[in-house]
């Protein structure tokens, strides 16, 4: 495996995230920006419509600071080494009790409340591939 991915790789990886689970709208409700990715809770676009920081609503007139970031993100670390990010996602949906035929594309944008915030197990799976590609404990 090479240090940095390759160019090809990273754009064939943010092509997959883009077609796959954004134009196909993947994301379930509250896993996250539906243009960017990101937590809502981090994102200027959406505020919290209940104290508890369940549910948000879009902010009129507000932006997104973050746009494409989680795309550029998840196709550098899927495209980096596709082999190890299906080990991992397939790792982490049996844990969450997905069955062999579930479809990655569907369990990537699900909802998980996760290090105190709410988002897509697509933001989680990144997470944990930058942390097992510096060798920081999962």
């Amino acid at each position: 495996m090479e240090a940095y991915p390759d160019r090809v790789q990273v754009e064939t990886g943010m092509a997959w995230v883009k077609q796959e689970i954004f134009k196909k709208r993947k994301m379930e409700k509250y896993s996250g920006c539906f243009y960017c990715g990101i937590p809502q809770s981090l994102c200027g676009r959406w505020r919290a419509k209940d104290e508890d920081g369940g549910r948000f609503i879009q902010v009129s007139g507000g932006g997104c600071q973050y746009r494409d970031t989680m795309i550029g993100m998840a196709g550098g670390l899927l495209g980096r080494d596709v082999q190890n990010a299906g080990r991992a996602a397939r790792k982490m949906m049996g844990e969450a009790g997905c069955s062999e035929e579930d479809e990655m594309q569907d369990w990537l944008g699900r909802l998980v409340s996760w290090g105190g915030i709410q988002a897509s197990q697509l933001c989680r799976l990144c997470v944990y591939l930058e942390r097992e590609e510096r060798g920081v404990e999962i």
